[in-house]
């Protein structure tokens, strides 16, 4: 780790057996925009699209600022690929030696591993650059985020009451995950 709170510049792209995860630029977001209004139910309750689904425009915004973040090493996004299809992102940002992760995927992506996959990468990289602590934070009722946090080996660490508002209005608890660095078997 360079510097408290930062990484090295986050690579561009990573590669598994079966996905890329790419930083997104120009291309991605258009990608990105597709898949977000194709699974705005799917998406629905952990994600606002559904309630005011974003523009083409404000992802292009938000992709170059991810890519910035990225090459001053606060955070990565990285788009999810399974060949030349996009099934979903993934992401991380860092605050010193702890780093808090997030992913979703399309509608139609989903049953398939490659969320866990992308996690276990993205997970690698981090240990690999000194992070100590990943935390993972999903709402309690988000069964397949909380089972995913599970299967890469992350470990629940206490549920926080009434945490934050969910885009449908209901004040939620919030589970909170984590997987330490010297805790990496389930990696």
């Amino acid at each position: 780790m360079s510097r408290a709170g930062r990484l090295s510049p986050f690579p561009t792209s990573l590669e598994t057996d079966r996905l890329t995860l790419r930083l997104p630029d120009e291309e991605g977001a258009r990608v990105e925009h597709e898949m977000i209004l194709e699974s705005l139910d799917h998406l629905w309750p952990w994600f606002s699209f559904r309630a005011k689904p974003p523009t083409l425009a404000e992802r292009e915004a938000l992709a170059a600022r991810q890519r910035a973040q990225a090459a001053e090493g606060t955070s990565a996004t990285y788009l999810v690929f399974a060949g030349d299809r996009a099934v979903g992102k993934v992401w991380i940002e860092i605050e010193g030696p702890v780093a808090r992760m997030g992913w979703w995927l399309r509608s139609g992506a989903t049953g398939r591993g490659y969320a866990t996959e992308a996690v276990r990468r993205l997970s690698e990289l981090a240990f690999a650059a000194g992070i100590e602590r990943l935390e993972v934070h999903t709402d309690p009722d988000n069964a397949p985020s909380r089972a995913l946090a599970e299967r890469v080996g992350f470990v629940l660490e206490e549920i926080l009451p009434d945490t934050h508002d969910r885009p449908d209005g209901a004040r939620r608890p919030e589970c909170v995950y984590v997987l330490l660095s010297a805790g990496r078997s389930g990696i």
